[in-house]
């Protein structure tokens, strides 16, 4: 009985992992005609833009990783206007 209470309660607060696709996210934040385009929508989001959607936090925050300034190991560019 514990064990079938044990697994209940745990499928329940179970982490949910998300599916990302990065080769997605790379095609339209790297490309220049997208409405993804990395810099335009950093520029958007450094100047405070309210209108701004989910979708487009979310090329902005995984899109980063495709930036040439991108330092795994260390600041970039980019993170002090996140701050």
């Amino acid at each position: 009985m514990f064990v079938i209470l044990f697994v209940f309660i745990n499928s329940i607060y179970s982490q949910k992992i998300s599916n990302i696709d990065f080769d997605d996210i790379k095609d339209k934040t790297t490309d220049s005609t997208s409405k993804f385009y990395y810099p335009t929508l950093l520029k958007r989001f450094s100047g405070g833009d309210t209108l701004m959607t989910k979708e487009e936090f979310k090329m902005i925050y995984y899109g980063n990783v495709f930036t040439n300034e991108y330092n795994p190991l260390g600041n970039s560019k980019d993170e002090d206007n996140f701050k």
